[in-house]
């Protein structure tokens, strides 16, 4: 997976050795970083998310399985531990490695599993939620993301996507292809929170019917 991203955007080998998550945070960004934080979710997002996995509950029970796209060190996955029942992390290996061995963060243990493909998350569980923290923004394969929206819709009990990107990138190559087989964004909006004062965009998308 590492090969779809950006050449320039960092060195995957090096990156993913550490478990100093300031590191490598500062690695991948460029930027001197203090503190990693948990994505923010603001109010507003807090209640798209809720009606969502409300009616999510309601269909499929629950224990809703949410998938931790470029899952890292688990940097999220307390926050997603909050909302729903099951959580499992995507990632290169390398980063896998991290979480399996040393745990920086303590994370491990909110995970229910670990994938390297979307294709294999799905194939072995019931999955609600892709979640996908500025991960696929860096993903600029053009088959790479039509096969994962395949995989995406596909998947008929995966009901939401959450994505959260750069504003200067906008809406990735994943949304446009999820758009184009009838996908719908249902809530939009400005983050400054979760990256250090960085304009971001939340996206929130709903499969069709």
């Amino acid at each position: 997976m590492q090969k779809k991203f950006w050449n320039s955007y960092g060195a995957w080998d090096e990156i993913a050795k550490s478990d100093d998550i300031n590191f490598v945070m500062s690695r991948i960004t460029g930027k001197p970083v203090e503190k990693w934080r948990v994505n923010h979710l603001s109010d507003t997002a807090r209640a798209a998310m809720a009606t969502v996995i409300g009616e999510g509950v309601i269909r499929q029970g629950p224990s809703l399985g949410v998938l931790d796209f470029g899952c890292g060190v688990g940097r999220n996955a307390g926050l997603l531990k909050t909302m729903y029942g099951r959580v499992y992390g995507c990632d290169i290996p390398e980063m896998l490695e991290q979480i399996k061995g040393k745990d920086p963060i303590k994370a491990r243990d909110l995970y229910e599993g670990f994938y390297t493909s979307l294709q294999d998350a799905f194939k072995d569980n019931t999955i609600h939620t892709l979640y996908d923290s500025v991960v696929f923004q860096h993903i600029i394969d053009a088959d790479f993301n039509a096969a994962a929206a395949e995989a995406v819709h596909s998947h008929e009990s995966l009901d939401c996507h959450f994505s959260l990107t750069n504003k200067s990138v906008g809406e990735t190559l994943l949304i446009k292809q999820l758009k184009s087989r009838g996908w719908k964004i249902t809530h939009e909006e400005v983050d400054v929170e979760s990256f250090l004062g960085s304009p971001h965009i939340v996206y929130i998308m709903r499969r069709p019917g």
